[in-house]
Order: structure tokens, then sequence, then C-alpha cells
């Protein structure tokens, strides 16, 4: 059940290393399968030679990743964040919780 992803994953990695990308952040929600997504798209992603950050973070908690953000910032990396589980949160609450990234 995993291998498509994994082979996601390598078809992800391939695209971004021939456009130079070196660091992929991949995030996940708080669902008991997303462990195993992340981790089959992960070893795809690193099978293609780019590095992996892993970064999940509830659409309600986006301050709890500032921190690795701006780390990630910090480190030349270009940063896309997904708040998860958004369909959990009105527009307007949801555009505040992406305001803090």
């Amino acid at each position: 059940m995993l291998r498509p992803i994994e082979l996601i994953g390598k078809s992800l990695g391939t695209f971004y290393r021939a456009h130079d990308a070196r660091t992929i952040v991949v995030g996940q929600d708080v669902r008991s399968t997303s462990p195993r997504i992340a981790d089959a798209l992960t070893r795809g992603l690193i099978s293609t030679g780019v590095n992996v950050v892993r970064i999940a973070v509830h659409c309600t908690e986006a301050d709890c990743a500032q921190q690795p953000v701006e780390w990630a910032k910090s480190q030349g990396l270009t940063v896309m964040c997904f708040l998860m589980m958004s369909h959990k949160l009105e527009p307007a609450a949801l555009a505040e919780q992406a305001a803090l990234l």
C-alpha cells in the first residue's frame, strides 16, 4: 500500500533536484496513518539525494511551527507550510493561524 507513496516521493525528489532544491520539508497531520505515509514519502525523497526536514502542524497550533520554520529559513531553505485539518476552522480563523507563519 505504501509503495505508491514512496514512488511519489521519488518523483517529487527527482523534480526538485532538477530544479536545484536540496532540502524539502515534509509535514503531516494527526491521523494514525500519517506517520507511515510520511515515512514512505520521505524514503522516496531521500533516495533521490534530497535532504528532508519533517514538521507536523495542526491548523489551530501554527505558533508551534514558528521555531522550526524560522530555523529552516535561517538555513537558507524555502519553507512551504501546510496547516493540517484546515476544514475544522472557519476561513478567518485559518487566515489568523497562517499569518503566524
